[in-house]
């Protein structure tokens, strides 16, 4: 069974470590864990934005165990004609382990991302889509910005 939750400051150790596991894999860098100076810059990096509440990570866990995330960076602009009240937000760091992908589980953490954007008045989610990805920011109501559809498409969603 699924669970999922908004990280703590308690979950930086695995947050680090699913991020390690994504450039590892999406990125294909085998060897970033090796990487002392990325490994700390990124623990440094989350320990201050998940403390001061510029992210939120959500953590789907099975068997007492993270196998997916997806996070949002939090951004506060100038008012635009599209985003009269300028709150936006960076989805970033989907990533589910291998053995549990095409279990729906991104999709359970985008429909969090949506419902808290929507619950905050953030109105405006954009991201850079991965070729597996794509197909289902699209079904969410995605759409692709500037229409460039390149090897990572940059989309938004727009409330």
């Amino acid at each position: 069974m699924n669970s999922i939750r908004q990280a703590t400051i308690d979950d930086l150790e695995i947050i680090v470590k699913m991020r390690i596991a994504f450039f590892e894999e999406m990125k294909n860098n085998p060897n970033i864990k090796d990487d002392s100076h990325f490994v700390q810059k990124t623990r440094e990096y989350f320990n201050k934005k998940l403390g001061n509440k510029d992210i939120i990570i959500w953590l789907i866990e099975r068997e007492s165990f993270v196998v997916s995330t997806g996070g949002l960076i939090l951004f506060e602009g100038a008012p635009t004609l599209k985003n009269v009240n300028g709150l936006e937000g960076y989805i970033f760091n989907m990533f589910t382990v291998s053995k549990y992908r095409r279990q729906g589980l991104s999709q359970i953490i985008i429909n969090e991302i949506i419902s808290y954007a929507k619950f905050n008045h953030i109105s405006r989610l954009w991201l850079k889509s991965t070729k597996d990805g794509f197909s289902g920011y699209l079904k969410n109501g995605f759409t692709l910005i500037n229409g460039e559809l390149d090897e990572n498409p940059h989309m938004e969603l727009i409330f």
